[in-house]
């Protein structure tokens, strides 16, 4: 199914400036024709109005979002049509759940560990803390950071 912003392959006649595998960018589409801006081909650079049933999108014959996302990471050069292509269908939240579904993420471990002792860190020394943790034990007070950090950067970032 063709979208506003999906990449295209062109696979239509070849009685005009346009040859079959010709690729670009579905810029608007409506009813039956498209505006595709052209990335490849005779026409590359260039905006013409295309009639859908001669494009084919080209996520649909490229297979799984995470067969397209381990090609962008591991092989060079690919990496910024892949890793557009899932942006552009699905936006930074599909684009983030890819990287996650096919283990790309696993790498940031450490520094999520790191952001959550410098959270912590700060609790810990804040005043409106200190002044809590003089009336518990120091395992209680260290659970408390614990909790409080956690609790905060889960907030944080869960309206993101």
């Amino acid at each position: 199914m063709l979208h506003d912003g999906c990449r295209v392959e062109y696979t239509g006649t070849q009685d005009g400036p346009l040859r079959q595998g010709d690729q670009g960018s579905a810029l608007v589409v409506s009813g039956h024709c498209a505006h595709v801006q052209w990335k490849t081909g005779s026409l590359a650079g260039q905006v013409s109005l295309v009639d859908t049933l001669d494009l084919e999108p080209l996520s649909s014959r490229q297979g799984s979002v995470e067969e397209a996302l381990n090609d962008s990471l591991e092989v060079s050069g690919l990496g910024t049509f892949t890793a557009r292509q899932i942006y552009d269908e699905g936006g930074s939240h599909a684009l983030l759940n890819a990287m996650a579904d096919s283990g790309k993420l696993s790498a940031f471990h450490e520094i999520a560990e790191d952001a959550l002792v410098l959270v912590a860190e700060r609790i810990r020394t804040s005043a409106s803390f200190t002044a809590l943790a003089a009336h518990l034990d120091e395992d209680e007070a260290d659970e408390m950071v614990r909790l409080a950090a956690a609790a905060l950067i889960r907030d944080a970032f869960s309206a993101s």
